[in-house]
């Protein structure tokens, strides 16, 4: 009976030793299982151009061969500014605060945008001056001269005064001698560009101020966009110069 005994509590031994055994081990065996590392997501990046470098370099060329000519459609209407001033006030010199600065770059196959800064003219205030004490005007005769110019006076109304040009309207003088210059390029320049009927040629002109102190920048940018197909037409004939000037979209932003 004793060995019965001691054989029973044995086997309870035995049996209660492999639970406390497999207790931990079972407890332990999910948590030892490494979780799966993620892969690291594809990498997105945008679509290289198609263009070779010798092609990237033809473009390079040619863009700083139009941009080239748009610093000369400013200075010439810089020279016709003050050609214009100089009709009505003689002995005053009207120049750049600064000479114009061009960038141009494709947008893909887009467009081709250029973007001009036309900096201030000097010497628009002395020219006020000056213009506001010209000869003064004189009711003794039918022709008085006011400035540079000659004028027609009727002794019954009095002298004429001479013509007041505000800073409003000589900025304005200006900006359509730059816009007539720029407009002229494009149409007779803009041939050193190999653009695809389906791209845009861009010129944006851009005011800027060198000699003020810096604050807003005033809204007063002139684009001007025109299609690769109107260029290419006219190039070949089949359009008038007219057709495609009127063809080119001017937006004031």
């Amino acid at each position: 009976m004793t060995a019965g005994v001691c054989d029973v509590v044995s086997r309870v031994t035995m049996f209660v030793g492999a639970l406390l055994v497999a207790g931990p081990a079972a407890a332990q065996g999910p948590a030892t299982q490494s979780a799966p590392v993620p892969s690291p997501a594809p990498s997105i990046e945008p679509t290289r151009t198609t263009l070779t470098n010798a092609q990237l370099d033809r473009l390079r060329a040619d863009v700083g061969t139009f941009e080239i000519a748009l610093r000369r459609a400013v200075d010439k209407a810089v020279l016709e500014t003050a050609q214009w001033a100089e009709q009505i006030v003689p002995d005053v010199r009207i120049g750049q605060a600064a000479e114009p600065v061009v960038h141009g770059v494709p947008a893909g196959d887009a467009s081709i945008t250029f973007h001009v800064e036309v900096a201030e003219l000097l010497g628009v205030s002395l020219f006020q001056a000056y213009a506001q004490r010209s000869q003064p005007p004189s009711a003794s005769g039918p022709v008085q001269r006011v400035g540079a110019q000659v004028v027609s006076g009727d002794p019954t109304t009095g002298p004429v005064e001479a013509p007041k040009v505000t800073d409003a309207a000589f900025r304005q003088h200006y900006s359509d001698f730059v816009r007539e210059a720029v407009i002229d390029t494009v149409l007779d320049q803009s041939g050193v560009l190999t653009l695809k009927d389906d791209q845009m040629l861009a010129v944006a002109v851009i005011p800027v101020s060198v000699t003020s102190l810096p604050g807003p920048r005033a809204r007063g940018e002139l684009i001007l966009s025109v299609k690769g197909s109107d260029l290419n037409q006219l190039r070949q004939g089949k359009i008038s110069r007219d057709e495609a000037k009127r063809r080119i979209v001017e937006t004031h932003f």
